[in-house]
């Protein structure tokens, strides 16, 4: 029987398992470089994979090489995630139609910064009304507070004319 020959990366239990199954495998262990090419070329068949079937599967097995991909090159997944977290790069899902001439340019431009003048007037106006209802809160709280701060008053009044007449009848009886 002819010996197959394959040069690809597989997973690492691989050999394990083949072993397992009572076939004999041989290995080689990559030089950085190689490594690297072999992993490139493994995000191309993977990729591929994913793009025919189309499956959660597969999409995960194309993860996995790029998470290898990112450490073999010396990075980290946060700065990856950093990178793609910064730039936004599919999030509104824009597809590019045509180039625009610089007239065009200029026209979108205009009405994007009317938008936002628009917007910032919008957000102008909600503020200021809010300023108004917010006016309107403290000056009724105003004049609450001087209505009691009247009625204490009247009653301090009240109380003193009191303790005036109170006097004026004990200075009566001592008087007597």
């Amino acid at each position: 029987m002819p010996t197959k020959t394959y040069h690809k990366l597989v997973r690492d239990r691989i050999p394990e398992i083949i072993e397992a199954d009572g076939k004999t495998c041989v290995c080689e262990t990559l030089s950085d470089e190689d490594y690297i090419s072999l992993l490139d070329q493994k995000l191309n068949e993977e990729l591929a994979e994913y793009q025919e079937s189309k499956s959660l599967e597969e999409l995960a097995d194309l993860l996995e090489v790029m998470q290898a991909v990112v450490k073999a090159r010396g990075w980290t997944l946060e700065e990856l995630e950093q990178l793609a977290n910064g730039e936004e790069v599919f999030e509104n899902m824009v597809v590019t139609m045509k180039q625009l001439s610089e007239d065009e340019k200029i026209r979108m431009q205009c009405e994007a910064r009317e938008d936002y003048e628009r917007c910032l007037i919008t957000e102008y106006n909600a503020g200021k009304q809010d300023g108004i209802e917010l006016e309107r809160k403290n000056t009724e709280k105003e004049r609450l507070n001087t209505e009691k701060e009247r009625q204490r008053a009247d009653a301090a009044t009240k109380k003193a004319a009191e303790l005036e007449d109170e006097v004026k009848k004990l200075r009566a009886m001592l008087a007597k």
